[in-house]
């Protein structure tokens, strides 16, 4: 049997099909933080599944409250809109196969999820906040790129594989979602990054990031 006739909307970059399997990296979800100097930013932190980077991704309030009712196995009163989505896909036999982060560009991560009903299989754009968000309901993989894992990952020194503290996110969460982006939040990056251990990946070093004149927000994914 054949692959399903594929659809793509939305959609300008280079197809999944072109990338080997080393090129793409399965990430789960690990935890949400609340950013206390941005109101209504939150940090959503992804680890690589096999390795011991971190990715950092702001998102939005609604977003952080639909992810975190699912990470926390709460069943709201009413459906929310992921939920709706989740049951309207279910009920005409459509399956969220994966979420792919494809693409990091000024500070915004974005993202595809491809779609199968076992005849053809359709990609969306989407918002990587609302993708992650359908994806823990649906129990589909997430993946992105090396090239992404790199740029915006950070490693936490002291032991790679523990999981860490909620208050260990929050620091480290913003401070290296400034990193990435090219912009910082003022009073928290001088005070945290030289305290914190951990290693900010990307073309500029962490130094010549804190020195930039900017002092502006991150927008959310």
């Amino acid at each position: 049997q054949g692959r399903p006739p594929l659809s793509r909307i939305g959609c300008h970059h280079r197809t999944k099909l072109e990338l080997t399997m080393d090129d793409r990296i399965k990430l789960k979800v690990l935890g949400l933080s609340y950013n206390q100097l941005q109101s209504g930013a939150f940090a959503l932190l992804l680890a690589q599944e096999d390795g011991p980077y971190r990715i950092p991704v702001v998102i939005g309030a609604a977003e952080a409250q639909s992810i975190a009712i699912r990470l926390e196995s709460i069943t709201p009163s009413r459906p929310l809109t992921h939920d709706l989505f989740m049951s309207f896909a279910q009920a005409f036999g459509v399956r969220l196969r994966e979420v792919f982060i494809y693409k990091f560009e000024d500070g915004i991560f974005s993202s595809e999820l491809t779609f199968d009903d076992g005849e053809r299989q359709v990609v969306l754009d989407a918002r990587t906040s609302d993708a992650i968000a359908i994806a823990l309901r649906c129990r589909a993989p997430i993946w992105t790129t090396r090239a992404i894992l790199e740029e915006t990952g950070f490693i936490i020194e002291d032991d790679p594989t523990a999981e860490p503290s909620a208050e260990r996110i929050s620091t480290v969460c913003f401070c290296v979602a400034s990193i990435s982006a090219g912009v910082l939040w003022p009073g928290l990056m001088a005070a945290h990054m030289s305290a914190s251990a951990v290693q900010p990946r990307g073309t500029r070093t962490s130094t010549e990031r804190l020195r930039s004149p900017q002092h502006t927000f991150v927008g959310a994914s």
